[in-house]
């Protein structure tokens, strides 16, 4: 029997298991930060949507974790997305990790954070491979000016 992550965000099973050293693990999800420090054999299951961290915190020693990720759709559950994800453009995942959790992630005002997920109004960032260079709508390049 498989164990699945049900959220609001969507059904995913995820799991990370710390198999040697120790590691503090973070994911945001719904503007909540939520912080946990594990040893070797902890598991912990981080939520479908969420934006997750993971840090060393032995010194000197090298962190072994292993990874879990499974859509629910390869469960027969149905879909996890019903549209793709783009790292920038009106449809990226940065327009659905908005809030002051994520702005404090980033060290910006939550205003600051707002300007620059939409500087980018179109869904995509780069026309796909097949455009051979015409013009297809709704795609541009996007000028970035960067998180300072």
């Amino acid at each position: 029997m498989k164990r699945v992550v049900k959220t609001d965000a969507g059904e995913m099973k995820v799991e990370y298991v710390v198999s040697a050293r120790e590691a503090r693990i973070g994911s945001i999800f719904k503007d909540e930060l939520i912080e946990k420090r594990l040893k070797s054999g902890d598991v912990y299951r981080i939520p479908a949507g969420s934006t997750f961290y993971a840090v060393n915190t032995a010194d000197g020693q090298q962190l072994h974790v292993i990874c879990s990720v499974e859509k629910s759709d390869s469960i027969g559950w149905g879909t996890f997305q019903e549209r793709p994800q783009f790292l920038a453009g009106s449809n990226s995942v940065l327009h659905s990790m908005r809030g002051p959790a994520f702005a404090a992630a980033f060290g910006v005002s939550e205003e600051r954070l707002k300007r620059i997920v939409n500087a980018q109004s179109e869904s995509t960032i780069l026309p796909p491979a097949s455009a051979s260079g015409e013009k297809v709508k709704n795609e541009m390049v996007m000028g970035f000016e960067g998180i300072y």
